[in-house]
């Protein structure tokens, strides 16, 4: 019993260490991201529950792009909100497969943070290079000045409202349609954040307006339809894909939770969807490719290092149990030519337990009771003589017999040897068979 609350007690102290070494401290939350149930400034949960009020379909990939035309939504006219940087790297093989969902008359729609400079961008893949991946556009970046100092970034952080800062970007600028494209038809005000640090366009494009896309791509040539108001600079470029359309968004706050009801900018999630949204389509968030996945691979199985502290725990307790046994113990320190414990010694251990556990009498019938009982049913014979005249009928040791019969009678005053009476019933039975 004292082995058993040393070692509840033991792995009581463990638990208590390992809370302390593993219980979370301070705010270790996940940044905010693009995701669809995500309701901090950068998720996405404020369209999505406005899209499912307006009776439209939505739904979350949960994995590889290679799921895509095995989802519940119909066969065309949905559109799949994409955003990058993102944390779990493309395949070639779901890209193709995502490429092959487009082309059969569906729209994606990459909202890339290639124009500002939102807090989560900095976790991820490389903006670039998956942009131009998964929208098969050729880009070129030119890194320009700061639009100030670091002192009038302070300062112009306290003039922008809150959800400008929440982005991490210094001002707003406002967007507008290029040759009356549909996408930003009935703009008045619309404005997204820009921090003015970084300037991406088409490979070849006009280095004056940027307005110009690259020869003709694939399908169709690039063409803009979103610009800033006040400087031309191209927000976002449209091409045809198969039957389907590509859009790449330079702005991803746009369709973010702190900026979707800011000014006119829920217009532009309105005209999205009239103009690319078919009959029964569905739109769908890419949560997968922003960490909010359903995927567990061997290999992050053997990477995780939840895994590892599970695996550390288990051999911890084993460990302890182990060393607050007494028995296991003592047969982990015998030394390999020592004594061990025979069915002798398990008897007499058992023996001496009975004798001090019980009274004689009751030992002494205990251990008779099955071999008188067999022999009463044998030879049917009453329970007070089968017994001895069973064991007459069965040609016994008479001297075994009456050796027997003298320990039984001496049992009542304690003189009778347990072991010695289990040795006797056990010679008497092998003999009776």
């Amino acid at each position: 019993m004292k082995d058993r609350l040393g070692s509840i007690g033991a792995m009581a102290l463990l638990l208590a260490v390992l809370a302390l070494v593993f219980w979370p401290r301070g705010d270790t939350a996940q940044p905010t991201r693009p995701l669809s149930r995500d309701t901090r400034p950068a998720g996405l949960a404020a369209l999505e529950r406005w899209l499912h009020g307006s009776q439209i379909e939505t739904t979350r990939l949960g994995k590889r792009y290679s799921a895509l035309p095995a989802l519940d939504v119909a066969a065309r006219g949905n559109i799949a909100i994409v955003h990058v940087p993102m944390l779990l790297v493309p395949e070639v093989p779901e890209i193709a497969a995502l490429h092959g969902w487009v082309a059969a008359g569906n729209t994606l729609v990459l909202s890339a943070s290639l124009l500002e400079s939102p807090a989560w961008h900095l976790a991820g893949g490389s903006v670039i290079e998956t942009t131009g991946t998964l929208g098969g556009i050729s880009l070129s970046v030119r890194a320009t000045a700061d639009i100030m100092d670091s002192s009038g970034s302070a300062r112009a952080f306290l003039e922008v409202p809150a959800w400008v800062a929440l982005s991490g970007s210094a001002r707003t600028v406002a967007l507008r349609a290029v040759s009356e494209h549909p996408l930003g038809g009935s703009f008045a005000d619309v404005r997204v954040p820009w921090d003015g640090t970084l300037v991406v366009c088409c490979a070849d494009a006009d280095a004056a307006g940027l307005r110009t896309g690259p020869p003709t791509l694939a399908d169709g040539p690039w063409r803009g339809v979103i610009e800033h108001a006040d400087s031309g600079q191209i927000a976002a470029w449209e091409r045809r894909f198969g039957d389907g359309n590509i859009i790449v968004l330079g702005h991803p706050s746009l369709l973010a939770n702190a900026a979707i009801a800011e000014h006119d900018n829920r217009r532009f999630a309105q005209n999205l969807i009239a103009e690319y949204l078919g009959p029964g389509g569905t739109v769908i968030f890419d949560d997968a490719h922003q960490g909010d996945n359903d995927l567990y691979t061997p290999r992050e199985l053997l990477t995780d290092v939840r895994v590892g502290y599970t695996l550390g725990f288990l051999l911890v307790c084993w460990a302890v149990y182990l060393l607050a046994d007494a028995g296991s113990w003592e047969r982990a320190t015998t030394p390999p030519g020592g004594r061990r414990p025979g069915q002798a010694d398990r008897v007499r251990a058992s023996g001496a337990y009975l004798a001090r556990r019980l009274q004689h009498d009751a030992l002494a019938q205990g251990l008779v009771a099955p071999l008188r009982d067999r022999l009463a049913r044998k030879w049917r014979l009453p329970a007070e003589r089968a017994l001895a005249d069973g064991l007459a009928r069965e040609h016994a040791d008479p001297a075994l017999v009456r050796e027997l019969m003298r320990a039984l009678a001496g049992n009542t005053a304690g003189r009778t040897d347990p072991v010695r009476l289990h040795q006797l019933i056990v010679k008497l039975r092998r003999a009776a068979r």
